[in-house]
């Protein structure tokens, strides 16, 4: 009630719905002129039903999600894509720079920012299965997987998606032990990427293929997330082909 700038920062579409709109939520102590900034990875459909939601009561609202991993949020060098009006991005901009270093108004309608970020998903989700085609092959092939993600890191092929999951594919390759996570963000973010291609009618067949190969898998990879899940299915895939 007292606050005058809110930034929300949780799982999903529903998690947001719910701390902006919910029992005991932001839009329950609200002021006019309160300001709403959205950092989640959500719905861009869902980004604009609450940002109207928000605007009856007098309530201002940007969705601005990041993208640089947590080593960027530690250092503040986040990437930042800021959908809503230009008024109101402005006068945000002194914090947002504070968060990142890369911040770009990529419209003044609510949800652009939530739009781009999907298209960014998009990019890593498919880099991620890449990777991971890249490591089969090479193993394939009787080639060091270390001195290969050695080199194709450092050339027109290198992303900052690809050297961390090819870290991560080299990392968990040495350990027994992984880390259990109970959300799947890798799997929230492709439904997210669908969902909203499906709302304008446009055909991802890359992002339908990983979804695919994501869901099609058995108990022994369902305690995986992201890449390593994905490398465990192609790893599978080989056996059974062999």
């Amino acid at each position: 009630e007292k606050s005058d700038l809110v930034i929300t920062m949780v799982m999903g579409s529903e998690d947001v719905r719910s701390v902006v709109l919910g029992p005991n939520g932001i839009i329950e102590g609200a002021h006019p002129g309160l300001i709403v900034i959205d950092t989640t990875t959500i719905s861009p459909k869902v980004s604009r039903e609450i940002a109207e939601k928000l605007r009856k009561k007098g309530v201002r609202m940007l969705d601005a999600p990041v993208s640089g991993f947590d080593i960027g949020a530690k250092a503040g060098t986040l990437t930042m894509m800021v959908g809503g009006p230009e008024d109101t991005f402005q006068e945000c901009l002194p914090i947002f720079n504070v968060l990142g270093e890369n911040i770009v108004h990529v419209g003044t309608e609510n949800g652009a920012g939530h739009s781009t970020k999907l298209c960014n998903e998009l990019l890593c989700r498919l880099s991620a299965l890449a990777t991971c085609e890249a490591f089969t092959l090479a193993k394939k092939l009787n080639i060091d997987v270390e001195k290969m993600f050695s080199v194709v890191r450092t050339g027109v092929a290198a992303s900052p998606e690809l050297n961390r999951s090819g870290a991560r594919i080299l990392e968990a390759s040495s350990k027994v032990d992984r880390i259990v996570r109970k959300r799947d963000v890798f799997l929230k973010d492709l439904d997210l990427i669908i969902e909203a291609a499906r709302d304008v009618g446009a055909s991802l067949p890359g992002s339908t293929v990983v979804k695919q190969l994501y869901s099609t898998t058995g108990t022994e990879e369902m305690h995986e997330r992201g890449v390593l899940r994905l490398m465990l299915v192609l790893e599978k895939w080989q056996q059974s082909l062999s």
